[in-house]
């Protein structure tokens, strides 16, 4: 049986059919056997023996917990509503099976595309009314009027470093019917219903449970003594050491709140331990350092112009014990083209090397500042209250919730390309997001905000200290390729900055493997990396025929064989598919880029780039599709060689990368073979490849787009040729 936090909804208390107790939220079975003197004594007696966890078990019939969410006791109504939507799941993907699911003597699948996965129901069933319908997929309440038995479990834990029991999980294993029992018991399987609550109390005593939702504001001082109690423990972590001496050319002296100055390393105490701040900049800042203020900046800088979140930064690195804190509009000379290029090779021992990253996550400019209360706690499960007999007269609040977990589209730094390295980078990140504040390092992930069994707030992480079977390049590949396919999502204002922005994960990657980078692919991956396309959908939503304009603005980004050069759109790799991929007369024989003028650093900005190969090569009509489907292929490639050329075969499609210009209705693209696909276990293949275009007259060409053709005899009297691809 799935378990998923989205079986633990109360969807149906509004609406009863009986009525319960005045001052009793649950019904008399619940108050005997669940919420009752002797369930709160048990609970008094382990939270006073410092018990992690307990267990409290009773049994109902299914019936019973039917009639008692008539009567609207919201206990049961939540146990009825797992059970039924888990069994939901269960006919659909019962249904799903049946009617395309089977297999062939290797045990594939023999669906071709794979199925979409069912989704869930959330109709509120009492609104649905009482009768039973038998499509699978649609049970209603009258579902569990039949006599199944139903052993409950409520496990009650301290989750995390909570000194109160914070966590509940309740399992319901389900037996005994029959299927003259009715639909719900002729989907049930053997597997245990398993749902999972938050719980507070406002009345009772704070050291069985919590008495709020936890967080820790930004707006007040305590958020510094949990900062350095993270801090404190996290230097403890073997992963989260330094491993190198390395000093930034500049850094902020902040120790003095009344005379902040810029140093050098020269004038900085030798090996000084300091902060970075990563944070949106927004529109331009006014105060930077520049040829014109480096001077003053060495005497003192004006506080009163340093940009909000800056000088709330500054705030934070003194408030935790720092002396220095490194930012690039006051570290590096933002109008010295050399300077930059002198920084952007450091910028991955910058921030590897900080003590800590202070993340402004809630902040959409840098006018903004960040210390600031966060906002009000949204539920994934809506927080529903029951009573507990505390004695014989006397009845206490239990609230039953599960809260969001952290999202990170809710805070505006995770739309930012240039803060997508910054985080990664880091080995400890202490968050100020409008949630609250959140700590993560490579070893501990705190939210306060969340649910507490909650994963970390971000799931991209570069691994670079991996030993063993780690250590081989593999799983740095695969990192990238998630880093990757998260960057082409966000929002750059520069598209010139599309490879500045990601070069210093990039001269990390190839630090540790020895790989060579060529405008955003690896040569020894290159052969797999070449095979992405382009969803041409902005982060906005936007769908891209054309280049925006702040694309064309931007001259020259990266070859067009480069995932770099759309400039701004999300890219779609096909990773999953790498296995079942084998070259089709394909061959890399070189590959080669140009870095700008007056840098060296080979992950940064390029000014040219060439890929030579040999493959067979196929000219093909299209017609351009209105499918709106995400991902979905945007032109159809045609065959008209057979006896009817106006009504011609469908033999392939495409996906187009934007465009400079929109094509010509009799175009004919040219398809460059480069691989063999083989798919889902009847063994279709395919062949997939670039879309090209001719440059006139040098006779190289250029990439605009992927293609998958569905019969590979189209290129079988083609011979390969030697093609340049700029």
């Amino acid at each position: 049986m799935l378990s998923r936090h989205s079986i633990t909804q109360p969807l149906y208390r509004s609406e009863t059919h009986g009525a319960l107790p005045a001052g009793e939220t649950s019904c008399a079975l619940c108050v005997r056997d669940v919420f009752s003197v002797e369930f709160y004594n048990t609970l008094l007696a382990a939270a006073k023996n410092n018990e992690a966890s307990i267990s409290w078990r009773y049994c109902r019939i299914a019936s019973d917990v039917y009639e008692s969410v008539l009567e609207g006791c919201p206990w049961c109504a939540s146990i009825g509503n797992a059970i039924l939507m888990s069994a939901n799941w269960d006919s659909m993907i019962h249904d799903e099976n049946g009617s395309y699911g089977s297999t062939d003597s290797d045990g594939e699948s023999d669906d071709y595309p794979d199925q979409p996965e069912p989704q869930l129901n959330d109709t509120n069933i009492e609104e649905q009314g009482n009768d039973s319908v038998e499509s699978p997929g649609s049970l209603t309440l009258k579902e569990l009027d039949c006599p199944i038995s139903l052993d409950i479990t409520i496990e009650i834990t301290k989750w995390g470093d909570s000194s109160a029991f914070n966590m509940i999980e309740v399992v319901i294993n389900v037996s005994g019917g029959t299927e003259d029992d009715g639909t719900l018991s002729a989907v049930i399987d053997d597997e245990p219903v398993r749902i999972k609550f938050e719980i507070i109390s406002p009345d009772i005593s704070p050291i069985i449970f919590p008495g709020a939702w936890g967080f820790v504001s930004a707006a007040s001082r305590d958020w510094v003594t949990q900062a350095q109690r993270w801090l404190e423990s996290c230097r403890g972590h073997k992963s989260c050491e330094s491993g190198r001496s390395f000093q930034p050319t500049r850094l902020i002296d902040v120790r003095n709140p009344q005379h902040i100055k810029l140093v050098t390393a020269e004038d900085a105490a030798s090996s000084c331990p300091y902060a970075t701040l990563s944070y949106v900049w927004g529109p331009e800042q006014s105060y930077t350092l520049t040829k014109a203020t480096y001077s003053q900046m060495h005497v003192k800088m004006d506080s009163f112009r340093i940009a909000k979140s800056i000088n709330d930064g500054i705030t934070v690195a003194r408030r935790l014990g720092f002396e220095y804190l490194w930012v690039d509009a006051l570290c590096i000379i933002q109008d010295s083209t050399e300077d930059k290029f002198q920084e952007l090779p450091r910028m991955a021992d910058i921030y590897r090397e900080s003590q800590l990253t202070i993340v402004v996550a809630s902040a959409s400019s840098a006018s903004d500042g960040f210390l600031q209360a966060p906002q009000p706690p949204t539920f994934f499960v809506e927080p529903f209250q029951v009573k507990i007999k505390a004695d014989e007269e006397h009845l206490a609040t239990l609230i039953f919730a599960y809260r969001e977990t952290y999202r990170s589209d809710t805070d505006p730094i995770n739309s930012r390309a240039w803060t997508l390295q910054e985080r990664v980078l880091s080995k400890r990140l202490l968050i100020f997001s409008n949630s609250g504040v959140m700590w993560m390092c490579k070893e501990l992930h705190i939210n306060p905000s969340g649910p507490p069994d909650a994963g970390p707030p971000y799931q991209t992480w570069l691994n670079l200290d991996a030993d063993g079977e780690d250590a081989d390049g593999e799983s740095l590949r695969e990192q990238w390729m998630s880093i990757r396919a998260d960057y082409s999502e966000m929002d750059i204002s520069y598209c010139s900055d599309k490879l500045p922005a990601i070069s210093a994960l990039a001269a990390e990657i190839s630090r540790k493997t020895k790989w060579t980078y060529v405008a955003g692919l690896w040569k020894e991956n290159l052969f797999s990396e070449l095979h992405w396309r382009s969803s041409r959908y902005t982060p906005a939503g936007e769908t891209l025929l054309l280049k925006p304009q702040k694309v064309r603005d931007a001259g020259y980004i990266a070859p067009s064989w480069s995932w770099v050069s759309t400039g701004v759109g999300m890219i779609v790799d096909s990773e999953d598919e790498r296995d079942n991929r084998e070259a089709f007369e394909f061959e890399i024989l070189d590959c080669q880029v140009q870095v700008v003028d007056k840098s060296d650093f080979r992950y940064g900005p390029v000014s040219g780039g060439c890929l030579v190969v040999r493959g067979k090569v196929a000219e093909l009509p299209f017609r351009f599709e209105e499918w709106q489907e995400s991902g979905a292929a945007d032109i159809s490639l045609l065959d008209i060689r057979g006896d009817e050329p106006e009504n011609p075969q469908i033999i392939g499609d495409g996906t187009l990368d934007p465009l400079d210009d929109v094509f010509p209705a009799d175009l004919k693209l040219i398809c460059l073979g480069m691989s063999r696909l083989r798919l889902g276990a009847r063994r279709i293949v395919s062949v997939e490849g670039l879309l090209l275009l001719q440059n006139s007259p040098d006779g190289t060409f250029r990439r605009v787009g992927f293609f998958r053709i569905y019969d590979p005899a189209v290129f079988d009297s083609i011979h390969a040729r030697i093609m340049w691809i700029i």
